[in-house]
């Protein structure tokens, strides 16, 4: 897909009616006499929803999969999400509208193992059947220590969203934040890896909670301190000169890489460039850190350039 590069991004919201927990309309028969819910009940009675709503939450900034011409964000065509439908049984729901729907329907596929009542319901992008969630409701999510290039964009599944409600209608937020290279010069890339210095974590292992709607992510004991960006289905010929420098999306979790990175970038002629920076980079959730355009070499050989520094800024 061929995209203009994106400077500012926005982001709309989609209102949905009725947050009740629904079949066909509101659950009545599940009211006690005295007029109060009770808890194991609609619990109950939620878990037979097999059809959510879903768009994304307005944060003044883009969420999702892929950006387009317009600054728009979509729903690809069979999209997978988890769904925690007030259990922690995880189940499997996919989109079932068509690429470039901003909001939709995800209807169900299949559940995990089943689990003990929740009081809300929880949702996570991307399905993952090793993402599970406990009954405080803390997430237990891998994210993505390989993810794959698009355009002008983070690639498909590794932008991490969740999304809580008391009914069907599900609001996504991001997770996490994007760190954006703007590289230009000689060669094909084939492949990024972002490796943090002072063993900050940045991907594998990691737990979401919920402060009110919004996500907070943090790194396990197992997660590791590098992230690849994969580009060898279809290496990426970046820019001559500057002013067409091209962008390269990592998508990491909130953090602060207080003592800086090394970037191996490897060609597709087997051309290898390393840069190592000590600047300080915060990534903040739902942010952009954009790093100013640098030229490398990709086309044969090894460079290596240390205490290089970077510049950028988040927005």
């Amino acid at each position: 897909m061929n995209m203009k590069r994106i400077h500012i991004l926005l982001i709309g919201a989609v209102a949905f009616i009725g947050l009740s927990c629904t079949k066909e309309g509101p659950v009545t028969d599940i009211v006690p006499e005295n007029g109060g819910e009770n808890p194991e009940q609609v619990a109950t009675a939620c878990r037979d929803i097999k059809v959510f709503y879903a768009s994304f939450a307005s944060e003044g900034a883009e969420t999702k999969v892929y950006l387009d011409e317009n600054s728009k964000i979509h729903w690809n065509a069979g999209d997978r999400i988890s769904i925690f439908n007030r259990n922690t049984a995880n189940g499997q729901y996919a989109f079932a509208g068509s690429d470039g729907d901003r909001s939709g329907s995800f209807t169900f596929i299949n559940n995990g193992v089943s689990g003990s009542n929740l009081s809300r319901v929880y949702a996570v992008y991307p399905y993952k059947s090793s993402t599970s969630i406990t009954t405080a409701g803390v997430i237990n999510f891998d994210l993505p220590a390989t993810q794959t290039y698009l355009p002008n964009s983070f690639g498909l599944g590794a932008n991490t969203m969740v999304a809580v409600s008391d009914g069907q209608a599900l609001y996504f937020k991001n997770a996490c934040g994007y760190l954006v290279l703007n590289m230009y010069g000689v060669g094909q890339v084939a492949s990024i890896s972002l490796k943090t210095k002072g063993g900050v974590k940045i991907a594998g292992d990691a737990t979401i909670t919920l402060n009110g709607d919004t996500p907070v992510v943090t790194t396990g004991a197992n997660a590791v301190d590098e992230v690849l960006l994969d580009c060898s289905s279809n290496p990426v010929q970046i820019g001559f000169n500057a002013s067409e420098a091209t962008e390269f999306w990592f998508v990491l979790p909130p953090v602060a890489l207080s003592g800086g990175l090394t970037l191996t970038i490897t060609g597709a002629s087997g051309g290898t460039y390393v840069k190592s920076t000590s600047n300080t980079f915060i990534i903040g959730r739902n942010s952009i850190f954009r790093i100013n355009p640098f030229e490398i070499n990709v086309s044969s050989g090894s460079q290596i350039e240390e205490g290089e520094e970077l510049d950028g800024g988040s927005y």
